[in-house]
């Protein structure tokens, strides 16, 4: 009570300010590589089933790491699309850029309803998971002459 009957102010003024972070050329580099990803490569990717989210860009080496996820996590053509593809885009359009890498997703989260689909769908076709929805059907039985 003593503080409200005292008539000081409730809030410090600049109490609620976040300082602003010092503008950076890495900075600019990693907006400019997350807006081609979003503008010219994600679209491309998610076209076919996918997507790719920017991890980090280390300004040192100019590694660029990405994770792929969807369809292109498990595609057999996704290390052509990535070099090819997002590595050739991404080194045209930023010199600083050297190389790309993709994450390798070892810690799926089980709650992904694509990675879901995804297993169910690799498990049904390779009959993996106890289920035996892969295996070739057994030839029908002859019918016994009556």
């Amino acid at each position: 009570m003593d503080f409200y009957a005292s008539g000081a102010p409730l809030i410090r003024e600049g109490a609620g300010e976040v300082p602003a972070a010092p503008a950076t050329e890495d900075d600019e580099v990693v907006t400019f590589i997350k807006e081609l990803l979003d503008t010219r490569i994600r679209p491309s990717v998610q076209d076919d089933g996918g997507d790719i989210s920017f991890i980090a860009f280390d300004a040192k080496t100019g590694l660029v790491t990405v994770r792929l996820q969807g369809a292109c996590s498990t595609c057999s053509s996704s290390k052509v699309t990535l070099k090819q593809g997002v590595e050739n885009m991404l080194m045209h359009y930023v010199p600083e850029v050297t190389e790309v890498i993709a994450l390798e997703d070892e810690t799926e989260d089980p709650n992904d309803p694509v990675a879901r689909a995804q297993r169910k769908f690799v498990e049904e076709m390779t009959g993996a998971g106890g289920g035996e929805a892969g295996a070739p059907a057994p030839p029908a039985a002859a019918a016994a002459p009556a």
